[in-house]
């Protein structure tokens, strides 16, 4: 088997917790499947690797800060077809959904929804879904490179969130075209309103 790779989150300048619990989950596969974590970032995220210590190596696509699903979208599809890794793991976020189905198609990978639980499993990952609201729990078993969008708290994101200095590597990734413009983050007034 080979690496895992986990595209990071963020957001105003910090990573989000789905990051640092895919981390986790990639550093134990990695172990157990003889690879590597290999943790993607965007814009000025590459100046925080310092806190993707459970990573053995951030791959640093640079671009714009703010998320543009368009161009976050071909800049995956570009690591993913240099580094051919054994698994890709996504947040099953909003920003994960812009990316995971972009690049599962582009480069024909199969893409296992709601991923709860993982395991290494001869020669490939055993991955467990969790469907219908946790009523129903579905086994996938992956033998070739595939698409993973991680259900946010599935892991622990402690088990992330480990000190080191893992090498940074700039990576030239094509953005694309970029129909897609970022315009305006729209937040809430109210600290209370979901």
């Amino acid at each position: 088997m080979g690496d895992i790779l986990v595209i990071t989150e963020h957001l105003k300048g910090e990573f989000q917790d789905i990051t640092f619990e895919m981390l986790g989950k990639a550093k134990d596969l990695a172990g157990a499947s003889g690879g590597q974590c290999i943790a993607v970032t965007f814009g000025n995220m590459n100046e925080k690797s310092g806190e993707l210590g459970a990573a053995d190596s951030v791959v640093s696509v640079g671009g714009s800060d703010d998320f543009n699903p368009e161009s976050y979208a071909a800049a995956v599809q570009s690591v993913v077809s240099e580094k051919s890794p054994s698994l890709v793991m996504v947040g099953s976020t909003s920003m994960g959904m812009d990316i995971a189905n972009s690049i599962a198609t582009a480069l024909e990978m199969p893409t296992v929804s709601y991923c709860a639980d993982m395991s290494a499993s001869g020669g490939g990952f055993s991955v467990t879904s969790s469907m219908y609201g946790g009523k129903m729990n579905v086994v996938t078993d992956v033998t070739g490179s595939a698409v993973a969008m991680v259900l946010a708290g599935a892991f622990n994101a402690d088990a992330g969130k480990s000190a080191g200095s893992p090498s940074v590597e700039d990576f030239a990734a094509d953005s694309g075209a970029g129909k897609v413009r970022f315009k305006q983050l729209i937040e809430p007034e109210a600290a209370d309103v979901d």
